[in-house]
């Protein structure tokens, strides 16, 4: 994992974030509106409103990306995971993630939601990993999502010796 970067968010990567996240959409569940609007304009849909799109790069080349959407004061959603194929398996999703948190924890965020599916084994067992619980179901803008999560940041940054 020496060659690893996770880096913010720049127009040229805006392709990347939308093929990386149309592969696993596609594949497992088909897109939705909602997808369409963040992939096709995360600058609008995302950063404009406080959030942020982190790309992992393996020797300069994109292979993951998530994003956060700022909710409310100190609430951000994960958005838009995803790993290529051919690197899932290696732990990066969770490099990805981590990185992610640690930029929400240092905007002053207390709190991460994110909605994904009972399908998503894998996923659903590193957000356990890192600290997400279950949350009670509510309204989505995405068909596919039937689980619902949340993580307490200051929880996180305690377990994982960040202080801000």
């Amino acid at each position: 994992m020496e060659n690893l970067v996770v880096v913010p968010y720049e127009p040229a990567l805006q392709p990347a974030f939308k093929a990386l996240n149309v592969a696993w959409i596609e594949h497992d569940f088909g897109l939705e509106a909602s997808d369409l609007e963040q992939l096709d304009d995360p600058e609008t849909t995302l950063l404009a409103g406080g959030g942020q799109v982190f790309f992992l790069l393996d020797n300069g080349q994109p292979v993951g990306t998530c994003g956060l959407a700022l909710e409310a004061a100190g609430t951000y959603h994960m958005v838009k995971m995803a790993i290529s194929a051919e690197k899932q398996g290696r732990g990066y999703s969770r490099v990805l993630a981590e990185a992610a948190l640690l930029w929400a924890w240092q905007q002053g965020g207390r709190l991460v939601t994110l909605e994904t599916n009972a399908r998503q084994q894998a996923a659903i067992g590193l957000y356990k990993r890192l600290g997400f619980v279950n949350t009670p179901p509510h309204a989505s803008s995405y068909r596919r999502a039937d689980v619902f999560m949340a993580l307490d940041l200051a929880q996180w940054a305690t377990a994982h010796g960040s202080d801000g």
